[in-house]
């Protein structure tokens, strides 16, 4: 929004949390609130809702809904072992604009731009083999970043990818 009485709508996607509605965490629980109240003030929310039992167990979880209280919701997969969120969040968001990774190991960077998983993961195998992603993989880091809206940085492991979207891809976004 470019000022306190604009009337520009933001085209919002949420990432991160379990799922909505939930009361399974605190990150839940905002995004719950935020999204909702984001569309009622007119805004377009999208909240990319993980795969997966509820943390009490199966027999709590509900049906799959596509909306909520005027929120969008697509289910994505949810990633079971560790370190592979950077390549996990840069597969999900080259659906709907041009994603840059960065990495420091360039076989992962030639692998990847090959449209191959440098990890064994199904889903990303898939996406990577058989979506149409705007998904490329580079070791300079400083060019990247020059043309980027925004960075995601994946730092739960050892390894640090970096994911940018370039703003001019933001009205491809179906979400």
């Amino acid at each position: 929004m470019t000022g306190k009485n604009s009337t520009d709508k933001l085209r919002i996607a949420m990432l991160g949390h379990k799922r909505i509605p939930s009361r399974e965490g605190g990150i839940e629980i905002v995004v719950e609130e935020l999204s909702t109240r984001m569309v009622q003030l007119g805004h377009s929310v999208t909240c990319y809702n993980r795969k997966g039992h509820h943390v009490s167990g199966a027999e709590f979880d509900g049906e799959v809904k596509s909306e909520y209280k005027g929120v969008k919701l697509k289910t994505v997969p949810t990633i079971e072992k560790k370190g592979y969120v950077g390549l996990s969040i840069a597969t999900l968001l080259s659906q709907h604009h041009q994603v840059t990774a960065v990495d420091i190991v360039p076989e992962k960077v030639d692998l990847i731009n090959n449209r191959k998983s440098p990890i064994q993961d199904d889903y990303i195998e898939k996406y990577l083999a058989k979506k149409k992603l705007n998904l490329t993989a580079t070791l300079d880091a400083k060019t990247a970043y020059a043309d980027a809206d925004f960075v995601v940085i994946a730092a739960p492991t050892n390894v640090c990818p970096v994911i940018l979207v370039r703003g001019n891809d933001r009205k491809n976004h179906g979400g």
